[in-house]
């Protein structure tokens, strides 16, 4: 209490810093009240000193709470950088999906891969089959035969979006550049030994390929 009167500090203004009445500060300095973490950390400002040098007990539980913060912190961004897993499907799903976009379930994937690129909750992965996506440019995107593609149906599509389409008539997808010639929406193979395909009226982009990996 020396340190308390060598500051001028008065029950009425300890009151009005911690936000409690007069008595309520009585009752913490006559021991009536034992102090709590709040009341020692504003006790320690305002007197200016350490909490472990009147209660060395609640320093101790001070820095345990920080800790358990700091890990609860880390844990949190751990998990927010963490890629969430997408279901691995076959081509024919691609296309029931497009009708009923339900989500996956564990029991509806060949397996569940992490998709490390920004997707919405109905975002599935496909394995590439034949070359028609494989390009014989070097440098230039391709999509060999057994690459991996993670598509988004929610994703906005352009001239140049990798996407995956069904045509009316059928219930399998394919997948393709979109593109447009002369006003006219094609679908188009990377690889040149390919047609374009003219996409007729009816025809559904169902997703948009959002990014690949070559599986070792």
């Amino acid at each position: 209490m020396q340190r308390k009167s060598s500051l001028g500090l008065t029950q009425e203004l300890a009151a009005e810093a911690l936000g409690i009445s007069q008595t309520g500060v009585s009752h913490y300095l006559n021991g009536s009240n034992p102090l709590n973490i709040r009341a020692a950390v504003a006790f320690a400002d305002l007197l200016r000193i350490q909490i472990s040098e009147f209660s060395p007990r609640l320093e101790g539980e001070r820095q345990r709470l920080a800790t358990g913060a700091q890990d609860a912190e880390q844990n949190t961004s751990e998990l927010r950088r963490k890629p969430e897993l997408v279901p691995l499907i076959s081509w024919v799903q691609a296309g029931e999906f497009s009708e009923s976009p339900d989500l996956f379930f564990p029991g509806d994937a060949e397996e569940w891969l992490p998709c490390p690129s920004r997707h919405s909750q109905k975002t599935y992965a496909l394995r590439v089959t034949g070359d028609s996506m494989t390009s014989s440019s070097p440098g230039e995107r391709s999509y060999p035969n057994g690459t991996i593609i993670f598509v988004d149906p929610e994703r906005a599509y352009h001239v140049g979006s990798r996407v995956i389409a069904r045509l009316p008539g059928t219930s399998e997808v394919t997948f393709k550049v979109y593109t447009e010639d002369a006003g006219k929406p094609y679908l188009m193979p990377i690889n040149t030994r390919y047609p374009a395909i003219p996409m007729p009226e009816g025809t559904l982009i169902c997703g948009v390929v959002i990014g690949s990996y070559w599986p070792e």
